[in-house]
């Protein structure tokens, strides 16, 4: 039996960690369109049967042009669920949709959530988005971080399995052209092992997209995100803009890169829930905005809170979910 898709197993509407991403992509979608006209854009995405990005990002941005990929056996479901009209459907794999979708017409922000085990389809997405897309897009991929069905860290130092590990980390480097070692198959590198992968495959695409381009139209991928979190399964994201050379200057003065959760380079920014009660975050709320972290640590009542949950919950405040609020 194959592995069952996230929305059969998983409440969209209760992942803690998915949230706070998806608020914290929202704050910088928000400031790129005050820069460019919200009417420049259409969304592409993965919104599954709950449309939870598509429903905010409509509300809070007004996007009106989005389409959906998903390819799945309950069809009607889908459609029966579409929250909006001005959300397309797609019934296709990412792989068969992604070349159809008109990319090049207009501005896109193309969020592609997968929610299985890593493959080679994941790259040939990356490229095809690298290809079509034009300048002052955004490109984010999510996966799942883990490559225990390539290769089997919870099997390391274990010699009867030393000829099996060795067997699986060659298959892998064969199957994406890669000099991978034993030791980046850990659960804290594998990620990373993925996020360089796609990365990679972006910036060789736009190299041959910009070899016959006048430099001041070559096309740059400017990565701003790299998250870590786990509602139940360790994910990660990867995102950035694509910004041509005459418009890097502006570029580099948006007012979104000054946020903390912005990551230009391969140390992920990770999002930890805070275990605390609802009157625990309401007393933690009446002291916010602090001056700065010392003070909101050293304020008296405060001091039954562990602090590293105090400490967690001060980065991610603004943009910690709220479960009553149940978008329709």
């Amino acid at each position: 039996m194959g592995i069952k898709p996230s929305y059969r197993t998983i409440d969209y509407y209760l992942r803690s960690a998915k949230t706070i991403e998806r608020n914290m992509i929202l704050e910088v979608l928000k400031d790129l369109c005050k820069v460019n006209n919200k009417e420049e854009y259409q969304y592409v995405g993965m919104g599954s049967v709950a449309f939870i990005d598509f429903r905010s990002y409509h509300k809070e941005i007004g996007f009106t042009n989005m389409t959906s990929i998903e390819k799945s056996s309950d069809v009607k479901r889908f459609d029966f669920n579409i929250p909006f009209n001005c959300i397309k459907m797609v019934h296709d794999w990412s792989y068969n949709a992604l070349p159809k979708i008109n990319l090049s017409k207009q501005k896109s922000i193309v969020w592609l959530d997968y929610d299985g085990i890593f493959e080679n389809y994941i790259l040939d997405d990356a490229q095809t988005v690298a290809t079509k897309v034009i300048k002052n897009s955004l490109y984010l991929v999510t996966w799942n971080k883990s490559l225990r069905n390539y290769v089997d860290s919870s099997k390391f130092g274990d010699e009867k399995f030393k000829d099996e590990i060795e067997e699986a980390v060659e298959s892998f480097n064969t199957k994406f052209s890669l000099r991978a070692k034993k030791s980046d198959f850990t659960p804290k590198k594998e990620g990373d092992l993925i996020r360089n992968l796609i990365y990679e495959r972006i910036q060789d695409t736009l190299k041959a997209r910009n070899s016959s381009r006048p430099t001041n139209e070559k096309i740059h991928f400017k990565q701003i995100f790299y998250f870590e979190y786990s509602d139940g399964t360790p994910m990660q994201t990867l995102g950035g803009v694509f910004v041509s050379e005459e418009d890097l200057k502006v570029f580099e003065k948006s007012i979104f890169l000054n946020f903390d959760f912005i990551v230009d380079d391969d140390k992920c920014y990770k999002i930890e829930i805070p275990q605390l009660t609802k009157d625990e975050v309401s007393l933690l709320n009446k002291h916010l905005p602090a001056e700065n972290l010392a003070k909101f640590l050293s304020m008296k009542d405060l001091k039954f809170i562990p602090q590293k949950e105090k400490e967690m919950y001060y980065k991610l405040y603004r943009y910690f979910p709220n479960f009553m609020n149940v978008q329709y």
